[in-house]
């Protein structure tokens, strides 16, 4: 948690765009633990980004983070949905 402490300072500066955001973003989703729908927030908008680059990496990370957190928030469905996405991106761009 104090990693999503420190790096939510740095997404509240919003001096960041591109690929370094995203991935600040993805950290963000990853490491909030206090705050499930903060940490859902932050990787709707990884997805969302992501989607609008047209960079699949960090739709699939985006994904996933969702996925991860609708488990932790006991959303089995939401996770579930957001699991088909990461492996509908996955299969896309070959991931093993």
């Amino acid at each position: 948690q104090e990693i999503a402490d420190s790096l939510r300072k740095i997404y509240e500066a919003d001096t960041l765009s591109g690929v370094k955001k995203m991935n600040l973003l993805g950290d963000l989703a990853f490491h909030e633990n206090k705050d499930l729908d903060l940490s859902l927030f932050y990787a709707e908008q990884l997805i969302k980004i992501a989607e609008e680059a047209g960079d699949n990496q960090y739709l699939y990370d985006g994904y996933l983070m969702k996925g991860h957190t609708g488990l932790r928030r006991n959303n089995l469905d939401m996770a579930l949905e957001a699991y088909q996405n990461a492996m509908e991106v996955a299969e896309k761009d070959n991931y093993t």
